[in-house]
């Protein structure tokens, strides 16, 4: 079961455009990510987050990152390619061969399930991520890929720049129970794992003994994307809080503290036994 939930950063101006590739369900095609975008199929999950920079060049960098994300689903849809880097390098292609894009830039995590067995691999190129909870703790986390304090690595309109094959590669193991979370980087900017972890685990515990009683479960994993994004985004407005991101700034010299705001967009996956998920579908 997945779920995703996402909001622009309120200090932008504008709005993003619906996206009907998106969809099912209807609702996530007119969600305002901002300059982030994300995909959510059968076996594989995906998010971009655009390069805010290129605001200042006229650009609007949810482009790129909506582009690659609507890709990434036609050639997942087309194909059994299971491989995260392989799927993200032939998105990024498409962009490059027909020039769909004038330009822009986004970072890039994809995560696919390559067996009923629970094995997931996953491909991160930038400061966007995926952890996985078991219990009540943070399990497994994908590291980043940076050139240096907050600037990551990207697919952008040029071949001269970062690849696919520089994406950080691992392989994990799931097992029933486990909450799969992807995120941009406005989620792991602002909450540290431990508290996400917290989050999922008690939301979880919370709505198994009230909400699971009144509907389908899936109403769980939304409302834990939901509450997720929520979380972070207080987070983001509080000047006094400790964050990761103004950990990272003050190691690097910088005088900045509290949450940084920016565009929020979670997914979160719960990982059930396929007879489960058949019950699911079903009802």
């Amino acid at each position: 079961e997945t779920w995703a939930a996402c909001s622009r950063d309120p200090s932008k101006r504008g709005r993003t455009a619906p996206q009907p590739w998106r969809g099912p369900p209807a609702l996530w095609e007119k969600l305002d990510c901002g300059e982030d975008s994300f995909l959510v199929a059968e076996r594989v999950l995906g998010l971009a987050d655009g390069v805010g920079g290129w605001r200042k060049q006229g650009v609007d960098p949810a482009i790129f990152a909506n582009r690659l994300m609507e890709n990434l689903k036609a050639y997942v849809a087309k194909q059994d390619d299971l491989d995260p880097v392989s799927l993200m390098k032939k998105a990024h292609e498409q962009i490059l061969t027909r020039r769909e894009v004038k330009a822009g830039s986004s970072t890039a995590v994809v995560a696919t399930l390559v067996d009923n067995a629970g094995t997931m691999k996953v491909a991160n190129l930038g400061d966007s991520g995926l952890m996985v909870v078991r219990g009540n703790k943070p399990h497994f986390h994908m590291e980043e890929r940076t050139w240096g304090f907050n600037f990551p690595y990207q697919l952008a309109t040029n071949r001269q720049g970062d690849h696919a094959g520089l994406s950080a590669v691992a392989t994990t193991h799931l097992q029933k129970g486990d909450i799969v979370v992807l995120g941009s980087d406005g989620l792991w900017d602002n909450l540290f794992p431990a508290e996400i972890a917290d989050i999922v685990s008690h939301a979880n515990a919370e709505q198994a003994t009230f909400w699971s009683r009144l509907t389908r479960p899936v109403l769980s994993v939304q409302e834990t994307a939901n509450l997720l994004r929520e979380r972070t985004y207080v987070a983001s407005q509080d000047r006094g809080r400790d964050t990761p991101f103004a950990r990272d700034a003050q190691q690097n010299g910088m005088a900045f503290n509290g949450g940084k705001t920016d565009d929020i967009t979670v997914i979160v996956a719960r990982v059930v036994e396929q007879r489960e998920l058949t019950q699911l579908l079903g009802s």
